[in-house]
């Protein structure tokens, strides 16, 4: 006795003879689509937010504003809680020699996060910046909790010595710039890293 196959089973032309109009195909072999004689209209696949973060890809090399800013899918993304060290700090080692920290500490950011995908969150509205004829044209900047690998960027930059706590009695960080001086990390080193 012969048993007769399932659709799914038949084949993509009996298939497609025995699904209802409107309802989608679905074939278990490869089939070449024509698209110039398909009627069927096409739908994407819904948007899913996974939370309130935004996900963005930082281009390699990153681009930076400064030590705690740094420009993703044309916004910048500036570091809350922490301010940078001056791009223009020397710092000295013990024996008396010069280094250039205040360079270093605006690359480490930038060092860490080039190619990565990085997730921030918004933590207020976007700043503009005034823009007047000798002003370039700069993206508005978004104050902004961002993590790379579930370890949040301003904390990780505090506890290696590279930036400072906004607010010196903030329960994170500064036991993190504590310890960074304590253990002579990131610009409180006796020399470049």
């Amino acid at each position: 006795m012969m048993m007769a196959l399932p659709p799914l089973l038949a084949g993509p032309t009996a298939l497609a003879a025995e699904a209802p109009p409107g309802q989608p195909i679905w074939t278990q072999v490869p089939t070449r689509i024509d698209r110039s004689q398909e009627t069927r209209e096409r739908i994407d696949a819904p948007a899913r937010t996974i939370d309130d973060r935004i996900y963005v890809r930082v281009d390699s090399p990153a681009r930076m504003v400064d030590a705690v800013t740094f420009v993703a899918d044309d916004k910048a993304f500036r570091l809350a809680g922490i301010r940078p060290f001056e791009r223009t700090l020397i710092c000295r080692t013990p024996a008396g020699l010069r280094w250039a920290c205040g360079i270093r500490s605006a690359t480490a950011l930038s060092g860490w996060i080039a190619g990565r995908v990085v997730g921030c969150r918004a933590l207020g509205p976007e700043e503009t910046r005034p823009s007047g004829p000798a002003a370039l044209p700069r993206p508005p900047i978004v104050p902004a909790a961002c993590e790379l690998d579930k370890d949040p960027l301003a904390l990780r930059l505090v506890r290696e010595g590279w930036a400072e706590p906004e607010d010196p009695r903030d329960a994170v960080l500064a036991p993190a710039a504590e310890a960074a001086r304590r253990d002579r990390r990131g610009i409180h080193a006796d020399g470049p890293p």
